[in-house]
């Protein structure tokens, strides 16, 4: 077989939407990837959210042992290594993939490059040292989580203390998604050289049927949609303060899973008297949520 060997670190996948936007580009860039004929491995955890793992319906009863990998329909190899505890993962960020470690050792020296996708978790750690032990580059595309903010500041300096560094110091190169995260990770000691800005990357087919919503009427009410995790570092709150300085026929509606924020967040538009102006629709799906997409005037995002 022809292609290069691409090793796909994440620690959380196809299902895991709850946990932002992070699943979605590594399920869509491996996809793409395998259709380009490169052949494509995941390594991921069986997080899903913070009530259930995913499901291995090929051998109920085993949810200690890494699962047999599977094939996606795209060609692309999934091997999913259990948590010891979904809660640890879900609340901390903490994810513990049982079998990872000895098989990435055993495999790691079998692909011609990896991509590490997030950062300050373990799998990209285990990950990173067995691939600088077997002489392969790896990237690290952190996707918004290398600096040690919002959620977890202690355990990501802790964290950075112990391997963190290591990872980014040790890539071939870093992926910023922004001039804004180009900065970020300068700051964290990452030289510009080894930083490249690459955007995130959109599955164009996902979109394909979708009907725009008819064009807003002059002197109706504007919708502004917000569509991610409710976390500090999205800076939501930033946004619905800034409602309360808008035309008082806009509508937002925040969509996304509840990662903390989400009391706060109910009391801080009670507080300003947004209530009748601000719609908190949880986390949407499939065509549920590119109905709110086509239905949104203006998608913003404040952080």
């Amino acid at each position: 077989m022809g292609g290069t060997r691409v090793l796909q670190v994440v620690p959380y996948f196809e299902g895991a939407w709850g946990y932002g936007g992070i699943p979605r580009v590594a399920v869509g860039l491996s996809a793409a990837l395998s259709r380009r004929g490169h052949r494509v491995t995941v390594c991921t955890t069986d997080a899903c959210d913070s009530r259930s793992r995913l499901a291995d319906e090929g051998r109920p009863g085993s949810r200690l042992r890494p699962w047999k990998p599977r094939t996606s329909d795209a060609g692309v190899e999934v091997r999913v290594f259990p948590n010891l505890s979904n809660r640890l993962a879900c609340r901390f960020q903490f994810f513990q993939p049982l079998g990872m470690l000895g098989w990435l050792r055993d495999h790691a020296g079998s692909f011609d490059v990896a991509h590490i996708h997030g950062h300050h978790h373990l799998p990209g750690a285990i990950a990173a040292a067995a691939l600088r032990r077997a002489g392969v580059p790896y990237l690290v595309a952190p996707n918004g989580t290398a600096p040690r903010t919002g959620r977890r500041r202690l355990a990501k300096s802790l964290f950075d203390a112990m391997l963190g560094r290591t990872v980014l110091r040790g890539a071939r190169g870093v992926i910023a998604v922004s001039e804004a995260e180009r900065g970020q990770l300068e700051a964290l000691g990452v030289s510009r050289e080894r930083i490249q800005i690459v955007p995130n990357p959109v599955e164009l087919d996902e979109f394909a049927g979708l009907v725009p919503s008819e064009r807003r009427a002059e002197g109706s009410a504007c919708r502004v949609l917000y569509l991610g995790q409710l976390i500090p570092r999205k800076r939501v709150d930033v946004l619905v303060r800034a409602m309360a300085e808008l035309p008082g026929k806009t509508q937002l509606e925040i969509a996304g899973n509840d990662g903390g924020c989400g009391p706060a967040l109910r009391e801080l538009v009670r507080e300003l008297g947004l209530s009748s102006r601000v719609r908190f629709a949880g986390l949407l799906l499939g065509k549920e949520r590119l109905a709110a997409l086509a239905a949104a005037d203006v998608v913003v995002y404040a952080g």
